[in-house]
Parts: structure tokens; sequence; C-alpha cells
């Protein structure tokens, strides 16, 4: 290292000399300090004794990258291993986990927690969402991803921090040790809850929903209807359950709207969920007038 630090000074000389420039000098590197913070690096440590080879990501660690899937660039999966492997503290905010995600990745976490001051921690949830740790988010997915990096989003990586530090100390997240029964209870109940379930049963269960903002815009006219007509279009019914027992744990009304999705026939289309397959079967846009429904909501809308 000293012989690379000589070397390294004997050139900024030179190049000093060569373009008459008093300034190139002051770039030259400081012996003592380098040297120290190098060799305590490496001595008293078992990587003194033990060749081992470093993992590093292949992508840059100076420059952001975009993960798409395409076989001609670095797998985010093998990347992501690499990132836990050669780090010494993760945040990890995702809406929902899955065991076939978490097994692929779950030997690297493993060993990077059996290292002395290493910190892991996870935010998530039970709701299904876009953004998770499964199997086909990581691997098969069309999703695209980004990996920021300090050097070239330095003010990005400070909000991300900001913002995890905030959701990390916010009430409407509770702490989970696997070592206490009650958190188990309490984790088991969460996924029953929203879990998928079969039949014609319904999920029961109440919120109580404190606005933050005070006033909204009415962009329905003047006139409010007491009871608006309401419309609810999705790919899939596991979601459109959901977002039924939502609303209806929200209105406290366990009988608030009607599925139409699969062998559901809704008894009235007031307030519809609807799957963009009967949607498009039925051609109800044809069935209704253009202002019949107050209010519609279209998830996964980017697939339109």
């Amino acid at each position: 290292m000293l012989s690379q630090i000589k070397a390294c000074n004997e050139l900024i000389k030179s190049l000093s000399k060569l373009a008459d420039e008093k300034n190139i000098a002051g770039l030259k590197i400081d012996e003592e300090g380098e040297i120290l913070t190098a060799l305590y690096s490496k001595i008293n440590s078992i990587k003194a004794i033990k060749e081992t080879k470093a993992v590093r990501p292949v992508t840059s660690l100076s420059q952001s990258s975009l993960f798409t899937g395409s076989k001609q660039e670095p797998d985010m999966m093998s990347e992501i291993k690499k990132e836990i492997l050669c780090c010494d503290s993760i945040d990890m905010l995702v809406s929902f986990i899955k065991w076939s995600g978490l097994r692929c990745i779950i030997e690297e976490l493993r060993e990077f927690t059996e290292k002395e001051n290493h910190k892991l921690r996870i935010i998530t949830t039970s709701y299904i969402g876009s953004s998770n740790l499964s199997n086909a988010a990581l691997t098969s997915g069309l999703e695209w991803n980004i990996k920021v990096t300090e050097k070239d989003s330095f003010d990005t990586i400070r909000k991300l921090e900001a913002t995890f530090e905030s959701y990390w100390n916010d009430d409407e997240f509770t702490s989970f040790n696997g070592i206490f029964e009650e958190d188990k209870k309490r984790l088991i109940t969460s996924l029953k809850r929203e879990g998928k379930f079969e039949g014609n049963s319904d999920t029961i269960f109440s919120l109580d929903i404190h606005p933050w903002i005070r006033s909204t815009k009415n962009q329905m006219g003047s006139k409010t209807p007491s009871d608006p007509s309401f419309h609810f279009i999705a790919h899939r019914e596991e979601i459109l359950k959901q977002s039924r027992d939502t609303f209806r744990a929200i209105l406290k009304d366990n009988n608030f709207g009607d599925l139409y999705v699969g062998g559901n026939t809704p008894e009235a289309i007031d307030h519809l969920f609807m799957s963009i397959q009967s949607f498009n079967s039925t051609k109800l846009y044809e069935k209704t007038t253009a202002d019949f429904y107050d209010f519609i909501i279209v998830d996964e809308v980017h697939h339109a």
C-alpha cells in the first residue's frame, strides 16, 4: 500500500511540473492517514489470514442502474444477493412478503444477520400490492426496477432514508418479534384477514378513518347525491373482493357493493365491483348512460 501511495504521489509531482500548475501538487495523497486506515482494516482480522474473494455487485456503486428483466443485462436477483452480502445495514420497505420470494434470499439474509453489528429492518404489510417480495416479482416479473446510488442521487437517498425512518416510527406500524407468541398470533390473524376466501364467505371487519384533509373540491357539481353510484373495475377477483370488503369496513356497511366477476351475478349495479373481463363481455358501457356512475375507480389502469 505504501509503495502504491508513493507511486501516485510521484506521478502527481511529475504532472505538476509538466503542466506548470501548482494546484495539482495539492492533490498529493496523505501517506500517514491513508496508510493507517488501510492497514488497520486488514490487520487483526480474518481477512489477514483467510483468502476469500470479495462479493461485489456487477452494477456500479457510483452510477444508478435500471433493471428491465432483459437477458442482456445483470440479473436483479443475483444483484440483490450480492448487495446483501457486501453491505452492513439493510432497510426494506415492501407491500407484502411471500415465502416464494423470501426463500430466494433467505440464505444471504441469514449470513448477513449473523455478522456482528449488522442491522436489518423490514417494514411490510399483509396487503396485496404491486411492490412485493415474491419469486415472480424478483425473477419473471415485467416491472422495471432502478438501483439508485448515493454518488449520483444524493438527495434521493437522503429522502429515502428520512421517509423510511418516518414509517419506522409511525404508530400505524406495529413491531413484530417472532419470539413472542402474541406477535405470531397477531400476524396470523392479519394474514387470514387479507387472504383469499372461498365460496360466498365475506371478510367482516371494521376500520375508523381519520382524514388528514379537512376539505376537498367537489368534482360532481354543486349537488352531491346522498347515495352516489359507484363502479370499481379490476382484473382479478381477489382484488375486487378485497376492495369491496375495504369499502364495507370504512362505510361500516357489510351489505355495500355487488360483485360481477366469474360466476357472481349482481342484484344491482349501483355499487358495482366488476372485472374488466365481465365489463367487456357484457358491454356494460352500452347498457348505462355516460353519467350513470358518480365515481369510477379503475385498478391497474396502465394496462388499458
